[in-house]
């Protein structure tokens, strides 16, 4: 898409982004890793740090491949 053809999408935010080469987990990790204790994601009253998100997501992918060999 080139330019911006929405009228709801932010004029100040990029239309195209650039892929990082690297996976989301790896991305999670190292991000763990330099930010243990501060906050990743907010819902409502809940929030949580980035290693308990890398712990949810590590339980998460051992109850997937346990289940469904994923």
């Amino acid at each position: 898409m080139q330019g911006n053809t929405s009228p709801f999408w932010p004029s100040k935010h990029p239309v195209n982004i650039d892929v990082p080469e690297t996976s989301l987990f790896f991305n999670l990790s190292v991000t763990a890793a330099r930010f243990p204790d501060k906050t990743a994601f907010v819902d409502g009253q809940v929030s949580l740090t980035y290693n308990q998100l890398l712990a949810a997501t590590e339980k998460l992918a051992g109850c997937l491949q346990k289940s469904l060999n994923v």
